[in-house]
């Protein structure tokens, strides 16, 4: 019983911090490809 409680609590950590990893790496693509594409459209119109 205790190992079981202990596994889902791991699990759930790795979760979150998978969660929050994934979520970092979406911003640093979203500011390194978005961003210079659109200052790129802009410049172009």
């Amino acid at each position: 019983m205790a190992n079981n409680m202990s596994s889902r609590q791991a699990c759930h950590a790795a979760r979150y911090v998978v969660a929050r990893v994934l979520r970092g790496l979406f911003w640093c693509l979203k500011y390194t490809v978005i961003l210079p594409l659109a200052t790129m459209a802009d410049r172009k119109s």
